[in-house]
Order: structure tokens, then sequence, then C-alpha cells
């Protein structure tokens, strides 16, 4: 799930009004590509595959998007949606994004051992893990550098040792084809 409160105004004398909404910003512009879907359901699309493909090989056709619901504003831009993803050996995920409502960046993986929780995933601070089952721990990631210069020096690397594709756990041309996909179905 991935979700943050950028249409709603802060409470005023207990009221709570909406923003107006600035149809040329691109978030909001259905021309442009907006929506919670494109902009922020990619992240949670995206580990969804990753933590699927760890698991076993995955067919990238076979992924089937369900349940879904979507609430749009009056551009029809979709501002709050949710879907469940299937895949064919047997990993199910239920992905979020929302312009509306303040989701958070947290990461549940339930497994038969137990829980994880990666809080802030998506985010340029490093992660905390927090394991809760047979083992209880809690793993603070420590680094000295911004979380995304791993992934521009991970790409560099790559590109100068002349790979055509990314090094894992980079994302693959097929699992970004089968992202697209999914977003799409997911959106329409």
């Amino acid at each position: 799930m991935f979700g943050k409160k950028n249409i709603k105004k802060k409470k005023k004398f207990g009221f709570k009004k909406k923003k107006k909404i600035d149809k040329k910003n691109r978030l909001f512009s259905k021309k442009l590509g907006g929506g919670a879907i494109l902009d922020l359901g990619c992240y949670p699309v995206s580990f969804s595959i990753l933590i699927a493909s760890i698991i076993s090989k995955i067919n990238y056709d076979q992924i089937k998007v369900l349940e879904k619901s979507k609430e749009t504003n009056s551009l029809d831009v979709d501002i709050d949606s949710y879907a469940k993803l299937e895949f064919e050996n047997g990993f199910v995920s239920k992905v979020g994004a929302s312009f509306s409502k303040n989701l958070g960046t947290e990461t549940i993986i339930n497994g038969s051992d137990g829980t994880m929780k990666i809080m802030n995933p998506w985010q340029a601070e490093p992660p905390i893990i927090i394991l809760e089952g047979k083992i209880d721990k809690i793993i603070k990631i420590g680094n000295i550098n911004n979380i995304f210069s791993y992934e521009i020096n991970a790409l560099s690397k790559d590109i100068l040792e002349g790979k055509s594709c990314p090094s894992f756990p980079g994302t693959s041309i097929d699992e970004i084809i089968s992202g697209t996909k999914i977003l799409d179905e997911w959106l329409n």
C-alpha cells in the first residue's frame, strides 16, 4: 500500500476542506497519466512482482488482477484504488494507492513462519524491517548514502560492464512490461 493525503487541506476551526484541484497538475490530468494508480501504485505492484519471483519463477502472462475498486474525482482521475494480484505460483498480494487516504508506506509480507513488515520501502530514508513469528527481530538498515544512490550505482555498474539487463534485484524488461500491464488492467 502506498498513499498520502494530498487532496484535502488541513483542518481549520475543526473543518476539513478539499483542496482546489489544479487541472494542469500532472497528478490530476488524465492526458498526462495522472492518478494514484500510475503515480503510486507502481511501487507496490513492482514489489509484489519481486516477491512473487523470489518464491518461484513466474509466468508474467498468468498474473490476475482481481477485486479492483476505484474512487475517482471530478476530473475522472483515480484518487483511491485497490486490487488483489494473484500469481500462478500461489502468491497473493493486496495493493493500494491513494491520494485521499494516508495509507502510509508499510509493506507487510505474511508467510508460514511469521510476518515481515518493511517500514518506508518507497522513501529515501533507510527502511526498518520488523520480523514477527518464529523470529522476532527489528532490523534497522544502516547506510551512509541516500538509498537512491545505491540504485544509481548498481545500474551504472551494469552499464559500464556492458550488461543488457540489470543485475538482481534490478527490474528486468519482463518485469517492467508485466508491471505496466498490471497497472493498465487495474486502472481500466
